[in-house]
């Protein structure tokens, strides 16, 4: 904790981790690294220090960039579509320069047109320097990374990339996932003549929101209309300038549109016309959604030609909203796993006593009947 707000210490009323129990850790030995001996291609290479040595999968060999070669950016045909769980990067293992301190993060369909996932910073400069970075929601063939900021000398260089997932069934993409924002009116901070709310979110990019002058930051809300489980966000700034776009997103959910919790803040270096930003869901089901946009790119005033949002429609409502209640023991101490089917199991085991929402959580041998539960209806 830093920044205290005033007096001379620092104190917590409750810390509060909201998860499950999780079969694996996500981790060079429990998961699969997708980008073993697949060759990738990039910017440039020194000499022997070719692109192979990147994912080789011996950190104590490199890939070498050309000097002056910066930014420098490498790229991964996986083959096939994945999901990726997260990205270990290390760098060159004999001196403390040549490392990255931003490192921009793509994905593609096609391995032409690029999306931007986010950027990630890293400020420690050391030799074989490990960092991990996150997934992301949508399946992915191809990624991108592009290395800036270089901790010394001349040139980037990498001892590893290494990338865990496995392989996805179907791709998370416009096409086929679910934009819940589509056709729902925004309500916002200003608007601007007839560039209004609608314009965010009619499903063509061409057209824009524009916030009136000098309203910085801007913000605009979606209530989807139920509880719904949202996967990513994918935003697109106006079409005919480099001006109006942000680079800071503030991200927020609410189940009531009056109490906002700060889901997180994205940042977001490049600034063009028509720039595509993606930003990961997260764990809550949520009705109600603001962003903030801060740190304009340019000009005086935010615009939007695209507010999208992907996911599905249900969910159980964020914790300790609507805690449920347990149900008492069965004669079947694994109702889920006995019985294979989970509808069959709901409808044996869950006497709905309230709402019409519920979930048997008891799905394998080490979980009892005592788990499954009758989720309170929230939506």
């Amino acid at each position: 904790m830093k920044d205290l707000c005033a007096g001379n210490h620092f104190s917590l009323g409750e810390w509060e981790v909201y998860g499950s129990n999780a079969p694996a850790a996500t981790t060079a030995s429990a998961a699969t690294n997708l980008a073993s001996g697949i060759v990738p291609t990039g910017s440039s290479f020194m000499g022997t220090m070719t692109y192979s040595l990147a994912t080789d999968g011996n950190p104590k060999t490199r890939w070498h960039a050309a000097d002056n070669d910066i930014p420098s950016w490498l790229a991964l045909d996986l083959g096939k579509l994945c999901t990726i769980d997260d990205m270990k990067i290390t760098t060159a293992p004999e001196s403390l320069n040549y490392g990255f301190k931003s490192l921009e993060i793509y994905r593609s369909d096609d391995g032409n047109a690029w999306e931007l996932v986010r950027t990630d910073k890293v400020d420690e400069c050391k030799a074989a320097r490990v960092s991990n970075h996150a997934g992301w929601a949508k399946s992915t063939r191809y990624i991108k990374i592009t290395m800036k900021d270089l901790c010394a000398g001349n040139h980037f260089s990498l001892g590893e990339w290494e990338v865990y997932g496995s392989n996805a069934p179907a791709a998370t993409t416009a096409s086929a996932a679910t934009n819940l924002a589509s056709g729902i009116v925004p309500t916002g901070s200003s608007f601007m003549g007839t560039m209004t709310y609608s314009l965010a979110t009619d499903g063509n990019p061409k057209t824009r929101w524009h916030a009136a002058d000098n309203d910085i930051p801007s913000w605009l809300a979606l209530d989807l209309g139920k509880l719904c489980t949202i996967d990513d966000m994918k935003i697109t700034t106006a079409p005919e300038s480099l001006n109006y776009g942000f680079k800071s997103l503030e991200i927020y959910r609410s189940d009531d549109g009056n109490a906002w919790e700060l889901v997180r803040t994205d940042k977001v270096d490049e600034c063009k016309a028509a720039r595509v930003s993606n930003h990961a869901g997260w764990a809550k089901s949520t009705r109600y959604i603001k962003i903030t946009m801060k740190d304009l790119c340019a000009g005086n005033h935010f615009s939007l030609g695209e507010w999208e949002v992907y996911g599905t429609v249900g969910g159980s409502s964020a914790p300790g909203t609507c805690a449920g209640e347990l149900l008492s023991h069965s004669s079947d101490d694994y109702p889920c796993d006995t019985i294979k089917d989970e509808a069959t199991c709901l409808k044996r085991y869950v006497k709905l006593t309230t709402g019409d929402y519920h979930q048997c959580v008891a799905k394998k041998a080490t979980d009892t009947a005592i788990n499954c539960l009758v989720d309170k209806k929230c939506a």
